[in-house]
């Protein structure tokens, strides 16, 4: 029989799947169906290929899904990672690893574990988004103190501490 319990609590928060010889799958954790819809007393026992591809279909090219299919048929050597952008409802983005089991119980040959990381990513582009808009905003104001500081340090005559002290404020804005 190729089903497996899964009604123990899972101490990862990623999806767990385990494969047989044949890429069945032979173990999947709880955690599968809040990472990607899967729902473990309905994959146990199915080709992994076929469960993971319809499920995490649509992807943005024929080579990942060509990629998943080799690192899940011939997990050798170290673990092999991809990262997946599906167009799940709402679109979701994973870190697939898929790695060789050689002290794994009887009959298990592979692990694949499924990350999401689009809350991730999305905190990612969001910081980005703002350093781009604030770097951007603070570009005018610094050019113009830039060079108002330069025109005070070649025009002016200036004593040694205002000197001093603009060619700070110069130094500082050039670092900015």
């Amino acid at each position: 029989d190729t089903r497996a319990t899964t009604n123990e609590t899972p101490a990862i928060s990623d999806a767990l799947i385990l494969l047989d010889g044949n890429n069945y799958i032979r173990y999947c954790s709880d955690t599968a169906w809040d990472v990607v819809g899967l729902d473990p007393s309905q994959v146990v026992g199915h080709p992994a290929a076929e469960v993971l591809l319809s499920r995490l279909s649509n992807f943005p090219d024929d080579g990942l899904t060509d990629s998943l299919l080799e690192m899940m048929v011939n997990p050798t050597g170290s673990p092999k990672t991809m990262e997946v952008a599906c167009s799940l409802h709402p679109p979701k983005e994973f870190i697939i690893t898929v790695f060789p089991l050689s002290t794994a119980p009887e009959g298990m040959r592979a692990g694949v574990l499924i990350r999401d990381v689009t809350q991730e990513r999305e905190i990612e582009r969001r910081r980005n988004t703002f350093v781009a808009v604030l770097s951007h905003e603070l570009r005018d104001p610094i050019t113009a103190l830039m060079g108002f500081t330069r025109m005070l340090l070649e025009k002016t005559s200036l004593s040694a501490n205002q000197r001093e002290w603009l060619e700070n404020v110069h130094i500082c804005g050039r670092r900015l």
